[in-house]
């Protein structure tokens, strides 16, 4: 209980250094600078996750006002996109799918303050008489920032290659080492639903670096917790069920992520994200961090409608 009431007061603490009682369960208090609320995009992402790396497609939607936050996200593995040209290969017949996942998640804005949009660039250098003059423009937009407890829950489908040791043919040798003729290998399917609760700053924008921006820029860090489940085990073409023997698997029910991103609402304007961590999941218990990852999303956001302003 001890332990609990301390880790109370610091939240308590930290909430009232970041903004002051004044703004504490007040975010109603500052207008929304951007002049909308919602956005969608669609962008190409990279993962590298410590044994095997794909590409993906994502698509989502985002929405934020004054008192909370709402986004959904979809992503898809390219070879998935691309499924039939893999499977004319002769190859991955029977897998359901190499990686899937979604999410839907929500946050509840604790607090608001004023903030400036988000801006460093040269504007201009001059030079008189050996001395150099340079003038340069930070946070001329307007912004407000959030402080918001983050909650979700989502769904990931992942397929991961791993060796395998069939019942035959093997031999046996001193010193209880098992062998094989050749070298085999299997595809387990993982299928993880998981939750996840978190803190974010989220910072509302518009007018970045003199240019018509506006948008949401969100740093956060979540704890996630899954129940990871064996979906399937297949054969080393993943053409058929496999029945072999395969190594030892460690299941993963916890793990941290730790994240960025930008959607911006104007008609048509970029989108970034970038998030690392560790997924709930399974893993060979011989790889020590086979579920940490790196995750990097680029492409374009859009929000084409924009209330007329009184």
């Amino acid at each position: 209980m001890r332990s609990i009431s301390q880790l109370a007061l610091l939240a308590m603490l930290f909430c009232l250094s970041q903004s002051g009682i004044a703004q504490i369960l007040t975010p109603g208090k500052h207008d929304n600078p951007a002049g909308k609320n919602w956005a969608i995009h669609a962008a190409v992402g990279y993962t590298s996750n410590y044994h095997q790396a794909f590409y993906s497609m994502e698509s989502g939607f985002t929405y934020s006002n004054k008192w909370f936050g709402l986004h959904y996200k979809n992503e898809i593995s390219a070879d998935d996109l691309f499924r039939k040209k893999i499977e004319e290969k002769g190859k991955f017949t029977a897998l359901p799918d190499f990686m899937k996942s979604y999410e839907i998640g929500s946050g509840i804005n604790l607090y608001s303050r004023r903030g400036s949009a988000t801006c460093f660039r040269q504007l201009a250098s001059s030079e008189s008489d050996g001395i150099i003059t340079e003038l340069w423009q930070v946070g001329d937009g307007e912004a407000v920032v959030y402080g918001q407890v983050r909650f979700g829950m989502g769904m990931k489908s992942i397929t991961n290659e791993t060796d395998a040791i069939y019942p035959a043919p093997q031999y046996y040798e001193p010193g209880d080492n098992w062998h094989l003729h050749n070298d085999s290998a299997a595809y387990i399917h993982v299928h993880t639903p998981y939750y996840y609760v978190g803190w974010s700053k989220v910072k509302k924008f518009n007018k970045e670096c003199g240019n018509d921006r506006i948008g949401v820029h969100k740093l956060y860090f979540d704890f996630l917790f899954g129940k990871p489940e064996i979906a399937g085990v297949y054969d080393n073409r993943a053409n058929g069920l496999y029945s072999g023997l395969y190594p030892l698997m460690t299941y993963a029910s916890t793990g941290w992520r730790l994240g960025y991103e930008a959607v911006r609402m104007n008609a048509f304007s970029g989108y970034l994200s970038l998030e690392a961590g560790y997924y709930p999941g399974l893993r060979d218990a011989s790889e020590d961090d086979g579920l940490f990852f790196v995750t990097m999303r680029f492409g374009f956001s859009s929000a084409p409608y924009r209330k007329k302003e009184d």
